[in-house]
């Protein structure tokens, strides 16, 4: 009994933070603190490797848009999708959604099992509501990154501007 009045507890006050693009029905968030480490080694932890693998990259790669090319965790679609956004004169970074990166990286809001959107935004600094929703996509039991920021991304479901 107590450890459902934990778990209880522990849900409620993961699923009561607002995304800043949409808040997700209670119903259709998950705690991944509460996953094993087999099920937290699905969307939501592709998902973090990919964002933070990204920031890294923006502040040691010269050339982003090759290394969005090269990576083996986003799909085709989001390759194609980034490429023809950066071929514009964007005022943000399309993949972050965002003129200023985290230098800590990002850690995990939420997970929408029914549409696959995970929601992160910055560890250990005050970005206020700024949060960043990455489209997951399972290919042959494997997920990739298919969205984020802006990339691929429906323009109702961006973060608020």
């Amino acid at each position: 009994m107590n450890r459902f009045i934990f778990s209880s507890v522990l849900v409620f006050s993961v699923l009561s933070s607002s995304i800043s693009a949409r808040p997700l029905p209670v119903s259709e968030r998950v705690d991944v603190s509460l996953m094993s480490p087999e099920q937290q080694d699905t969307a939501s932890s592709v998902a973090l490797k990919f964002i933070n693998s990204y920031i890294k990259a923006l502040n040691s790669t010269s050339n982003i848009g090759a290394w969005v090319n090269k990576n083996k965790l986003v799909t085709k679609e989001f390759k194609v999708a980034y490429k023809k956004l950066t071929a514009r004169d964007l005022d943000a970074d399309p993949i972050l959604d965002a003129q200023d990166c985290p230098d800590g990286g990002y850690k995990l809001v939420s997970y929408d099992k029914k549409t696959n959107y995970v929601a992160v935004n910055p560890k250990g600094e005050d970005w206020g509501d700024y949060k960043v929703l990455i489209k997951m996509k399972n290919i042959q039991g494997k997920w990739f990154v298919d969205g984020c920021g802006i990339v691929n991304i429906p323009a109702s479901k961006q973060g608020r501007r």
